[in-house]
């Protein structure tokens, strides 16, 4: 949970879902008995600015911040046609990775992932057959 109030042309944020997940940490009865804390330590970037401050907050989330999600749908498929797609059904341009999905799943992108590569081997080999086959008896029945 953030709330965000314009400041110029950078936003102030108060962080209360940093402050609240650091509460959890440190009172929750389950990680009490695992002896949970919170370093005391300052994050190197921001050891600048009081410890647990919003400032300092704000400076740890904007250094340290991570994304957890699986980036997809970055390089659509879709007809030529399409102003959205950039691969098209001739696969001309070859993505095999989950930047070809037109729409992101919504549970763990490995299994699609996996589909991609092996239908995207599939269409490569697909298209090399011929040269392959062609290379192959050129190579072993020349005369």
């Amino acid at each position: 949970m953030r709330h965000i109030h314009k400041v110029g042309n950078l936003n102030n944020f108060d962080f209360v879902g940093v402050k609240r997940a650091v509460y959890i940490s440190e009172n929750a009865p389950s990680f009490k008995r695992l002896g949970s804390r919170l370093s005391p330590i300052p994050f190197p970037p921001c050891a600048y600015l009081p410890f647990r401050s919003d400032s300092y907050w704000e400076c740890f989330t904007r250094h340290y911040s991570v994304s957890i999600f699986h980036y997809s749908g970055t390089t659509a498929m879709g007809p030529r046609d399409s102003p959205f797609s950039v691969v098209d059904s001739e696969q001309r341009l070859r993505v095999i990775d989950t930047g070809i999905m037109p729409t992101v799943v919504t549970v763990n992108t490995n299994g699609p992932t996996i589909m991609i590569g092996e239908r995207g081997a599939d269409f490569i080999l697909d298209t090399w057959k011929n040269y392959i086959k062609q290379k192959y008896f050129y190579n072993n029945f020349k005369s």
